[in-house]
């Protein structure tokens, strides 16, 4: 998505994310004076109020939404390919998946983690205009695709890991009850089942 949006952004446009734009105009982030901070998954309450960008009300606001399972299982496998500080990255490559759920560090943050955490400011407004389901991504981009005046058309997967494809397979009773415990709302408002 980043990529196709990139190719038509204007010279003044903030970007924020890896793609090859985006890192190319990264010293325009370091004067944008933030509550948390910017980067690809910055959550509106960390841009709320940020020097240089705007008001919220001004945005159209959309995010992508997948399957948490899906979700939570590819963010696993993604965390045991990184490097960075983070508690959670030697959760990932220490533990097997079921045990990584489990761990109250994981479990503290995948419990904060639901779609609205994104899309809501500092005093709790929800500013998000279109959800897009990657399961309904022609469905559900329409709206996207109003806004913006043009087509999208067919998205390339740019980001690709090398997980294992069956998802549910990794799961057990008890490790699918609980990613249905922390993200009860999205399953429920996108109609996810497991």
């Amino acid at each position: 998505m980043a990529l196709a949006l990139e190719a038509r952004a204007m010279a003044e446009d903030i970007l924020i994310g890896d793609t090859p734009k985006a890192v190319r105009r990264r010293k325009r982030l370091k004067l944008i004076e933030a509550r948390g901070r910017i980067w690809k998954h910055s959550r509106l309450r960390d841009i709320d109020g940020a020097s240089g960008i705007g008001a919220l009300d001004e945005f159209f606001v959309f995010t992508m939404v997948r399957d948490p399972w899906t979700r939570v299982f590819s963010l696993y496998h993604w965390l045991r390919a990184q490097n960075f500080d983070h508690p959670v990255v030697p959760k990932a490559k220490g533990l097997e998946f079921g045990p990584f759920l489990q761990d109250p560090i994981v479990s503290d943050m995948l419990s904060r983690d639901a779609v609205d955490q994104y899309v809501t400011d500092n005093s709790g407004k929800n500013y998000c205009n279109a959800f897009v389901r990657l399961e309904h991504f022609r469905e559900d981009i329409v709206p996207v695709e109003t806004h913006l005046g043009f087509k999208l058309g067919v998205l390339p997967h740019a980001n690709g890991s090398d997980r294992p494809t069956n998802v549910r397979g990794a799961y057990d009773a008890r490790s699918a009850e609980q990613v249905r415990a922390w993200f009860a709302t999205d399953i429920e408002r996108f109609g996810y089942e497991f």
